[in-house]
């Protein structure tokens, strides 16, 4: 199985998106436009959210995974370097994927994430309560994910139609992705350590 990706109309070197946990590609929506008079966007859809495919395995959420899966998207579009760019989690990920293959970035650029600079104790902590997360948005489903501060719902200061798109998506977030990304992807993504 194969995260889901799409190339956007752009000029230029290819950019690849990456969003953040409960969050989904419409992320970008507003951005696209911009992006595209000097890129080619691709966007990707991390394991279970909005609507994407959860698999079971464990390992398809560890983030060497998602460092592979990028590779492969790269390849695939048939392109020697390109630009990344991740968010929150999203980041986590694509600077462990700038590490582990320099000499395919152009550029790399990412923000707002505690995830990819956690430190040890944070990670910690992350490992202490993923289980007992997990198993809240197993049992509670959708409900349970809204009561998560990062939900899209709880957001204030986006605007309207990227509000919409993100709180539509979230309705389609499959709960074992968003359990596995507890469980796997969010306490394994610091990059804190190589990075100091």
């Amino acid at each position: 199985m194969n995260l889901r990706w799409q190339i956007h109309e752009g000029a230029g070197p290819h950019l690849l998106l990456v969003h953040g946990f409960l969050s989904s590609p419409n992320q970008w929506l507003l951005n696209l436009p911009a992006l595209a008079q000097h890129c080619r966007p691709v966007t990707v859809a991390l394991w279970g959210h909005g609507g994407a495919p959860a698999p079971e395995s464990p390992d398809a959420y560890d983030p060497a995974f998602y460092v592979a899966e990028f590779e492969r998207i790269r390849a695939t579009l048939g392109v020697e370097r390109w630009f990344v760019l991740g968010y929150s989690l999203g980041a986590g990920l694509t600077i462990r994927y700038a590490l582990t293959h320099p000499d395919r970035v152009i550029g790399h650029l990412f923000t707002n994430s505690t995830s990819a600079l956690a430190d040890a104790a944070r990670i910690t902590e992350w490992r202490a309560s993923a289980e007992e997360s997990a198993a809240r948005i197993l049992e509670g489903g959708h409900a349970a994910m809204e009561r998560i501060a990062v939900h899209p719902r709880h957001a204030r200061k986006l605007p309207a139609p990227v509000f919409e798109a993100l709180c539509a998506d979230a309705e389609r977030h499959v709960p074992l992705g968003i359990a596995n990304a507890l469980r796997h992807t969010n306490p394994a993504a610091s990059v804190r350590e190589r990075l100091v």
